[in-house]
């Protein structure tokens, strides 16, 4: 009597639980990995190689739970083709395209310019004027500190100066500015010696960076001692790197 081999039994297929919850974890892989890399790897192009790869790993991964588990397929391979679009127009939308400013930034004179009091009255040893000094202080607008932007990670050029008003505010503007964009751009004051990837001894934030071409300018903290926090640093927080940095010398 003939015998028949009996069908391979058929792999169950997976509940739309199992699926929404792959599709879940795909999208935690990718978003985990890139912001571990991103927060461990100095290097801003050894991040983005980093990431790529770490992309193409979790894609292959995805891709072999779909040969295990029929029915995976619309959920994973779609979550993993959102999160790649999504990444794609993220870092073209922060890293690729130029945001330009031009704001009226304050200047003033250079305090090296002023009678020797009225400069000491502007540009006192801790930061800001103490009482003493007040009646003394020039009513105009000075510049008690100034220096040229050097390149780090990515190329830079432009000014930093730290104008000081008659009131006492201090504003640190951005002249003739010109940098790469990128993810999470941030000004620091940053103290102490600063290191070719932009760290120091503690920074102090002003905020995000407005553009990274064009004029622009951000308030200074009452307090900040600027004889310790003496350089600019534009910091890329999403990658940890310094884009460039400026020393702030008495003008």
């Amino acid at each position: 009597m003939p015998t028949t081999d009996a069908p391979a039994p058929t792999p169950r297929r997976a509940s739309r639980v199992a699926r929404l919850l792959g599709a879940a974890a795909v999208l935690i892989a990718l978003a985990g990995g890139a912001w571990a890399i991103g927060a461990s790897v100095d290097d801003y192009v050894a991040s983005i190689v980093l990431t790529g790869a770490w992309f193409v790993a979790v894609g292959i991964a995805a891709e072999l739970i779909v040969r295990r588990r029929p029915g995976t397929g619309i959920a994973l391979r779609g979550a993993f083709v959102v999160a790649v679009l999504v990444s794609a127009f993220g870092f073209y939308w922060t890293s690729v395209r130029d945001v330009v400013v031009d704001e009226q930034v304050v200047a003033g004179v250079a305090a090296s310019s002023l009678p020797a009091g009225e400069a000491a009255a502007a540009t006192p040893p801790a930061g800001d004027r103490p009482p003493a000094a007040r009646a003394e202080a020039p009513r105009v607008n000075v510049t008690v500190r100034t220096g040229a932007f050097e390149s780090l990670a990515h190329q830079t050029v432009g000014t930093a100066s730290v104008v000081r008003s008659p009131d006492g505010e201090r504003t640190l503007t951005l002249t003739g500015f010109r940098t790469d964009n990128g993810p999470d751009l941030r000004v620091y004051l940053v103290a102490g010696a600063v290191d070719d990837n932009g760290d120091g001894d503690g920074s102090i934030d002003l905020g995000r960076l407005k553009g990274n071409v064009g004029d622009q300018q951000y308030t200074i903290p009452a307090g900040t001692d600027l004889a310790r926090h003496a350089t600019v640093v534009i910091w890329c927080r999403a990658f940890t790197v310094g884009f460039a940095r400026a020393g702030l010398d008495p003008a």
